[in-house]
C-alpha cells in the first residue's frame, strides 16, 4: 500500500471501494451515490454547529471514468502519483 504524501484533513469522511457495475454505468448512479454520501456527511455537523468534514477518496490513475465523475462532482486533487490520485471535496 502506498501512503499519501499530503496530510489528510481530520476529521474527514473517506470513500472506499465505490463501484457501479459496468452494465449500469453512465446512468447517474455514481453521482447519486456521491450525493447520498454528501447528504450524510453534511448531517454529521447538524445540531452541534460544527464544520462539515471533507469527503476524501483515492482512485487508481487508470480509472479515467471515475476521475472525470469525481472532478464533475467537485473533487480536487490533493496528490497524484504514479499509482493513484488522492482527491477531496469540501462541503
Amino acid at each position: 500500500t502506498t501512503n499519501p504524501a499530503v496530510p489528510i484533513p481530520s476529521p474527514h469522511v473517506y470513500l472506499a471501494n465505490m463501484r457501479v457495475h459496468e452494465t449500469m454505468q453512465r446512468r447517474g448512479i455514481g453521482m447519486a451515490l456521491l450525493s447520498a454520501v454528501r447528504e450524510y456527511t453534511q448531517s454529521l455537523s447538524e445540531g452541534d454547529g460544527g464544520d462539515v468534514p471533507p469527503m476524501i477518496l483515492s482512485v487508481d490513475n487508470d480509472n479515467s471514468g471515475a476521475i472525470q465523475m469525481y472532478e464533475k462532482f467537485g473533487f480536487e486533487y490533493l496528490e497524484k502519483n504514479d499509482v493513484f490520485c488522492m482527491m477531496g471535496v469540501w462541503l
